[in-house]
């Protein structure tokens, strides 16, 4: 008898182990860029997915995420999920092969994602290697329309009329500060990207980014003149320009929608959506405009969901992802401030006209090119941050700044650059 109960309770044991080694394994790990409230929101879509699959998951949100994900890489004990905010990292990445193809969500990406997307989900290959979580719409102009309450600028002519004749009324047109810790610089590099795109389209923007086009070749030079054309005038930004380099980018509207506005004009990308809705502002937005309009190619930035380590939990995650629940949650909860590019989801999310014109855009222009910031290399990315830094600071050394840029361009190896820009 007694032999018999050892015999029970080892077998017993013996399922328990198994049972707790497939609990083990029906786990997924993810380092993400996400802390704070926006970490809370990432997790409220994982534990949809924990619900409906019953794998658990490890999240880490840091804002060290490139060397930290680097440094697993390097150790080999990468995460199964990276969420990439540089689509130069993904590039980077999947030519270093580590990163998993995802054929089996080929169709639906195909299916659900506008062409433009699918593209650029491909880092440059025949096959999808990235599920967009969410992505921001940049190129945009805000504005008070309590303040500018007439037709809004079509034309770049026009935008500089606008912001002269404003000043000139001491209304101080533009909202605008460089400050954003180690992106510092980023708004100033944020319009010459726009600008560029707007004047020249995405051909010429293309060689740019893929470090084809110089520095000092005259269509770069043309846009940081335009961008000075606009903002380095007396009475031109709130604070003046020097005060706009002390200036966190988050702080930049604080007054925008104040009783007495000091400034009713800011570009930014569609993130700061949730900003403005806590000032309880009404606002509105146009895209920044060309010689003779805004063209149809939009500027965009993505977080990125990558796969490194080729499991069940981990490929049924990124499923998860893709889907139309997946991309449903986030938006939902921040009332169309997150928006999705799957277009069945984008279609019906956004809380009022503004928002939803945002998600119509993201989800179907015909052409599409990421940030050029977020796709140059690194030291390339630092230095233009830098210049848009120092050209505020002395417009008289531009083409001094430029010069530095093109050297180092010209130093960065020709595999260090990204070849994706533009989708269509």
């Amino acid at each position: 008898m007694k032999t018999a109960r050892t015999a029970v309770l080892l077998v017993l044991l013996a399922l328990l182990t198994q049972v707790s080694a497939c609990t083990t394994a029906e786990r997924v790990t993810i380092i993400g860029p996400w802390t704070g409230t926006e970490e809370a929101a990432f997790r409220a879509v994982l534990d949809e997915f924990e619900r409906e699959t019953g794998i658990g998951y490890d999240y880490l949100g840091t804002r060290s995420l490139s060397p930290v994900l680097a440094a697993d890489v390097q150790q080999g004990t990468p995460p199964d999920i990276a969420i990439l905010s540089s689509p130069n990292e993904l590039v980077n990445y999947q030519r270093q092969g580590a990163l998993r193809q995802l054929p089996e969500l080929e169709d639906e990406l195909r299916s659900a994602y506008s062409p433009q997307w699918l593209q650029l989900a491909q880092a440059g290959t025949e096959r999808p290697y990235a599920v967009v979580v969410k992505a921001a719409l940049k190129g945009l102009v805000w504005f008070n329309p309590n303040v500018l309450t007439g037709p809004v600028p079509r034309t770049w002519n026009q935008l500089v009329s606008l912001t002269d004749a404003a000043a000139a009324e001491g209304r101080t047109p533009w909202c605008m500060g460089m400050g954003a810790m180690s992106a510092t610089g980023f708004p100033g590099s944020d319009w010459i990207e726009d600008i560029l795109l707007r004047r020249y389209g995405p051909e010429t923007y293309q060689r740019w980014v893929t470090g084809d086009l110089p520095w000092t070749a005259p269509e770069v030079r043309e846009s940081w003149i335009a961008w000075g054309e606009l903002i380095l005038g007396d009475g031109a930004v709130h604070g003046g320009r020097g005060g706009s380099l002390l200036t966190n980018y988050t702080t930049a509207n604080d007054t925008m929608f104040a009783a007495d506005p000091g400034c009713f004009l800011e570009h930014q990308g569609s993130y700061v959506v949730n900003d403005y809705r806590s000032k309880g502002a009404r606002f509105d937005f146009f895209p920044t405009p060309g010689p003779s309009g805004p063209g149809d190619a939009w500027l965009v930035s993505a977080d990125l969901a990558t796969m490194f380590r080729d499991t069940p939990a981990a490929r049924e995650l990124m499923r998860f992802l893709a889907s139309a629940e997946g991309q449903r949650i986030w938006p939902e909860a921040d009332r169309g401030a997150v928006f999705t590019v799957r277009q069945d989801v984008a279609a019906t999310t956004g809380s009022d006209a503004v928002t939803r014109n945002v998600a119509r855009i993201i989800s179907t222009a015909k052409v599409l090119c990421y940030d050029a910031s977020d796709l140059m290399p690194t030291a390339v990315t630092n230095a233009f941050h830098r210049a848009a830094l120092g050209y505020l600071a002395d417009p008289g050394r531009l083409d001094q700044l430029l010069a530095e840029l093109e050297r180092i361009r010209t130093g960065v190896s020709a595999q260090d650059w990204a070849n994706v820009v533009c989708g269509r």
